[in-house]
């Protein structure tokens, strides 16, 4: 989930109002939670081979995702992605 980093900014204006800055980091906050939250748990991010290769490396240690060539699950425990065994 790309959660966006909180605004600097004033949260209102002088007349009370959400300022703009603060507005649309709340609907991108929004968008994102209803993107990657649901009624039936969390949506794992999913992508192709190719691009679990290009992110194979220890800064990834502990993530999960879903391999839409293979259709398995993956984690990353040393380094690698390496399928989740069920």
């Amino acid at each position: 989930m790309r959660i966006p980093n909180v605004p600097i900014d004033k949260l209102s204006s002088t007349d009370g109002r959400i300022s703009p800055t603060w507005a649309a980091y709340f609907q991108n906050l929004m968008t994102q939670m209803r993107l990657n939250l649901s009624d039936e748990g969390y949506v794992v991010p999913f992508l192709e081979a190719s691009e679990i290769a290009q992110i194979d490396n220890s800064d990834n240690i502990g993530k999960i995702l879903y391999n839409t060539t293979t259709a398995r699950m993956m984690i990353n425990n040393s380094g690698t992605f390496e399928n989740i065994l069920t």
